[in-house]
């Protein structure tokens, strides 16, 4: 199996940290954010395609061809957001029956990804309170099918929201990649309105790093 690792990102939240160093090098406990999620990848991945973006030149530089037993690949994202990501991969995985995609500003556990490798497509959530209070919450069935998103009356109160992680079928490149309010294509968007189902699959060990905030949280609170 292969795995899409989403490494463009400007990381502008970080400030002047990632003014020399792309957001998925930065280190939390001494280990690069994209080093945190090759080393927790489930054992039936043996190659992952990198999407480049922002400085994507030193992510290559500090990675290469290899990383312990994973063969590892580049592209370059040329559209926007996370879809516009995936996207950019379509080359490399329009063959794959099925592959992960996954973020590099979230740390896992050791075994949570290995959640999602099913037989068919999922989407990783986690149920707490989100750093980021954006008043919405995922919306699933009772066979646990992602039916999109719901607006909540709380913002800080806890509910399930994404984690930027999924298992993927090649036919998410049949579908059409949905436009955000920025003109961001969104992966999220784009599985609740898709031409098949999808299951939630509930992340229990994790950590957003998208700020200085969640790195000094992260630094402090993980165990893997």
């Amino acid at each position: 199996m292969k795995a899409v690792l989403l490494a463009g990102g400007r990381g502008s939240r970080f400030g002047d940290i990632t003014l020399t160093v792309p957001k998925p090098l930065i280190k939390v406990g001494g280990k690069e954010l994209i080093r945190h999620v090759l080393d927790v990848l489930p054992f039936e991945v043996t190659e992952c395609v990198i999407v480049l973006g922002y400085l994507g030149h030193l992510i290559r530089a500090c990675l290469g061809d290899r990383y312990d037993c994973l063969v590892l690949s580049y592209v370059y994202q040329d559209k926007s957001g996370t879809g516009g990501a995936l996207l950019s991969a379509e080359p490399l995985m329009r063959k794959e029956e099925f592959f992960l995609t996954a973020g590099c500003d979230d740390i896992f556990g050791k075994n949570e990804l290995s959640k999602l490798v099913r037989s068919h497509p999922a989407y990783g959530i986690f149920f707490g309170t989100p750093g980021k209070n954006t008043g919405i919450e995922v919306s699933f069935d009772s066979k646990n099918i992602f039916r999109g998103f719901k607006s909540v009356a709380e913002a800080s109160k806890p509910r399930y929201f994404g984690v930027g992680a999924y298992l993927l079928p090649n036919r998410i490149f049949d579908e059409e990649f949905f436009p955000l309010q920025n003109g961001e294509l969104s992966i999220p968007h784009t599985l609740a309105r898709c031409s098949f189902p999808v299951e939630v699959v509930i992340v229990e060990k994790w950590m957003p790093v998208n700020d200085l905030a969640e790195k000094e949280v992260a630094e402090k609170g993980f165990v893997q």
